[in-house]
């Protein structure tokens, strides 16, 4: 038996509308600014990260100059972003405390950590939101 084009379209897109959208997990425990509190590597502890509400990420050095401005998702409760630099693109994974104070990233390169702790204060240049 051939079925008619339109009801043929009509079952498809009916199937489409019952199908759950994706999601985007929200971001609003993530927007605002986190300030490196550890770096297993030894290197000084002068990064700030903002992370914005329209998925913007930018990296601060200690003077509070801009590094990076870069994009990031978050999925399954884990935020991912990737950072363009001179050499390149490189993936990075920041793992939340289940209380969201605190992002962890371990170094590809070494295995070692960087813990960055949510900004309550005015870090350097850069004022924290509350």
């Amino acid at each position: 038996m051939k079925i008619p084009r339109v009801i043929l379209t009509a079952i498809l897109a009916s199937s489409l509308l019952a199908t759950p959208a994706c999601a985007q997990q929200s971001n609003e425990w993530l927007v605002g600014f986190w300030t490196q509190t550890v770096d297993e590597d030894g290197k000084p502890l002068d990064e700030t990260i903002e992370f914005r509400e329209d998925g913007t990420v930018i990296t601060y050095s200690a003077s509070c100059d801009p590094l990076f401005t870069n994009t990031f998702h978050i999925h399954k409760d884990k935020v991912y972003l990737t950072a363009q630099t001179p050499k390149g693109f490189v993936s990075l994974l920041f793992i939340p405390t289940m209380d969201h104070k605190h992002l962890t990233m371990t170094s590809v390169r070494t295995a070692n950590n960087a813990v960055y702790e949510r900004a309550s204060r005015t870090v350097g240049c850069v004022t924290a939101r509350p």
